[in-house]
């Protein structure tokens, strides 16, 4: 007997195919053409139209837990998340205090497991200190999901700038964390410092002031550092950045903003993000580099700040923009207008960022994988309205522009979302971590 039978139109390895999925103690125990019931035990959900896929993976998360709760909290912000059936989050470590020790992450990690709708992990922040302390970083690592480093400043207090120090810690993962990725926010310090005397009042302005050539520069930089080790480069924001993505292990993510926006866009501080919007041209070989196979997941870099911070003026407004919950809807709504296809679709959302970060029971509809299922509508393409969306911010960048939401939601075998209408609770989360694949 199953707990739970998820029926519909399947994204299988094999292909589309019209199935039942046997959920047992929140993993798949069975795919077949059809489950028999006994009289109406386990329960059925049916997607009577459209296509049952893999749940989403946001592999790049600020839910702002700890230390900002006037921004975000890990209930709005893993809600949102589920409701656009993203169901697991990978949560960045520059918080207030950052997850910069092993104490650090495991209190994260404990907030979380209490907290949260989807399931999740951390990240481990790489600075100075591990060095100090190996038998610690060791043991945040451990716990963790895999490391994070700032190279460049951004919100929060992780740049590490000297390269020498870059070096040390990206062997010190190598030697503690073989297995896992290391994750880089790839910008140049140097040229981002050279360029603060340049005017900053728009988004075009922020362009100019961390230029995409700041960004190759710390991309190619970083890479020649990390040989042996499974590196991964944070939201890339041009097409001009894909031919020095290139080295054993070396992945790439793009974010819905950059796929999305431009600098030219009349966004004003709801358009400032770091590394910053783009042009057309830019952003053209974005989708350029997906269907030729270049990026390997997207995620949505979801850093809300409160719109009274975002009214101050440019120079003072922070960075960040929210988009958890949008993300997996938008890169659907690409499939059904055909900018991209549903393998690749799923790809990017899901068999993509589970293979990064080896998360090997997630990214499939199979048997024995997490019961991680959402299903969509191609017909019930809508505006996105901030309003309506959980995440605490209450706005988004993306006001207007076209997505579908889920209709249902399956989450570790739980359902979350029934016929559009959220029913999640707290307490079903799993940390994702020990799932990882060690090599």
């Amino acid at each position: 007997m199953y707990d739970l039978i998820v029926s519909g139109n399947t994204f299988l390895a094999g292909g589309p195919r019209s199935c039942d999925i046997g959920i047992l103690d929140g993993r798949i125990e069975a795919v077949k053409g059809h489950i028999d019931r006994v009289g109406t035990l386990p329960r059925k959900v049916v997607l009577s139209r459209g296509m049952l896929v893999p749940g989403g993976i946001d592999a790049h998360v600020h839910f702002r837990t700890p230390g900002f709760p006037d921004k975000a909290n890990i209930s709005t912000e893993s809600e949102a998340a589920v409701r656009g059936g993203t169901c697991t989050v990978l949560d960045m470590p520059n918080t207030d205090p950052p997850t910069t020790c092993s104490s650090e992450v495991a209190s994260k990690l404990d907030l979380f497991e209490r907290s949260s709708y989807a399931n999740f992990g951390t990240f481990y922040g790489l600075t100075p200190g591990a060095l100090d302390d190996e038998i610690d970083a060791k043991k945040a690592l451990d716990l963790a999901v895999g490391s994070k480093l700032f190279v460049a400043s951004s919100t929060g207090n992780l740049l590490v700038d000297d390269t020498k120090l870059q070096k040390k810690l990206i062997d010190l993962h190598k030697r503690l964390a073989p297995g896992k990725t290391l994750t880089v926010h790839a910008e140049d310090q140097p040229m981002i410092e050279a360029n603060k005397k340049l005017p900053n009042n728009s988004t075009v302005d922020h362009d100019r002031r961390r230029p995409v050539e700041a960004e190759m520069i710390a991309v190619q930089n970083f890479i020649s550092m990390t040989e042996g080790v499974k590196a991964h480069i944070a939201h890339v924001t041009s097409g001009q950045v894909v031919p020095v993505l290139r080295g054993p292990g070396v992945t790439a993510e793009v974010t819905p903003h950059h796929l999305f926006l431009v600098a030219k866009d009349i966004l004003d501080t709801r358009g400032k993000v770091n590394p910053p919007l783009r042009s057309t041209e830019d952003q053209d070989g974005l989708w350029k580099a997906i269907v030729d196979g270049h990026i390997d997941m997207v995620a949505s870099d979801h850093a809300p700040h409160t719109l009274s911070e975002k009214e101050l003026d440019f120079a003072k407004a922070p960075s960040g923009v929210p988009g958890v919950g949008t993300m997996v809807p938008m890169m659907f709504a690409a499939a059904v207008q055909h900018r991209i296809t549903m393998p690749m679709f799923v790809g990017l959302t899901s068999i993509g960022p589970a293979k990064v970060y080896g998360l090997s029971r997630k990214g499939a509809i199979s048997k024995g994988m997490d019961a991680d299922i959402v299903g969509f509508d191609p017909t019930k393409l809508a505006p996105i309205e901030g309003l309506e969306l959980a995440h605490k911010c209450g706005w988004t960048p993306f006001e207007g522009m076209e997505a579908v939401m889920p209709s249902i939601v399956v989450c570790g075998g739980y359902e979350m979302v029934v016929d559009g209408e959220f029913h999640g609770e707290t307490g079903n989360a799993h940390d994702v971590a020990p799932s990882i694949k060690r090599e």
